[in-house]
């Protein structure tokens, strides 16, 4: 434990400047990272240096599927159907518990 105290101010100095940290910048020796990964990751991190939140899938790359408005008139229809179609339910179930 007390080897540990000792290594904790260079730690927190190594990340002293940092808005948040992963677990792989804390356990992973960058050092050992080839010019170009190093790049990356540094390209990647300071793409989102602003932002106040990021999602894994924005962080990571990762395509999200786009919104596809045409199909949203068509899941309104659905919707309002199902709607429908349980508002009706509910009511047969009230006027059998009233009965």
């Amino acid at each position: 434990a007390l080897n540990r105290a000792k290594s904790e101010p260079s730690e927190m100095a190594k990340f002293a400047n940092k808005k948040g940290i992963s677990s792989e910048d804390y356990f992973h020796e960058q050092d050992s990272d080839s010019a170009q990964a190093r790049m990356v990751r540094d390209n990647r991190n300071e793409k989102f240096s602003g932002a106040g939140a990021i999602s894994s899938s924005s962080y990571f790359g990762k395509e999200e599927p786009e919104d596809n408005f045409d199909d949203w008139a068509g899941m309104a229809t659905v919707a309002r159907s199902g709607l429908s179609k349980g508002a009706g339910m509910i009511s047969e179930y009230i006027a059998k518990v009233r009965d």
